[in-house]
């Protein structure tokens, strides 16, 4: 697309200091609010779930969770405001 990046990176190659697993984790931290920036967020992860969409389930990819814990009591009220904006049955 023409985009110039600078990619900061302190080895020689990037991921060198990843777990060694070959998988990785998409997750996408939602937001109570809805700004352009959620809504980006949000339009992005549902492109890439379609684009999984399109290899094999339980071999390529596979859906599952994330655990987000509170460690404080920052994240805590954010995560309360999280829940409290969407619907239970979500």
């Amino acid at each position: 697309r023409g985009w110039q990046v600078s990619l900061l990176e302190r080895h020689a190659a990037p991921a060198q200091e990843a777990s060694g697993n070959p998988q990785g984790v998409l997750y996408l931290k939602l937001s109570a609010h809805g700004t352009a920036l959620s809504q980006l967020i949000l339009s992005g992860f549902g492109h890439t779930r379609r684009l999984l969409e399109r290899l094999q389930r339980g071999v390529d990819w596979d859906a599952c969770g994330v655990l987000q814990l509170t460690f404080d009591d920052k994240e805590a009220q954010r995560q309360k405001q999280l829940a409290d904006a969407f619907p239970e049955s979500l």
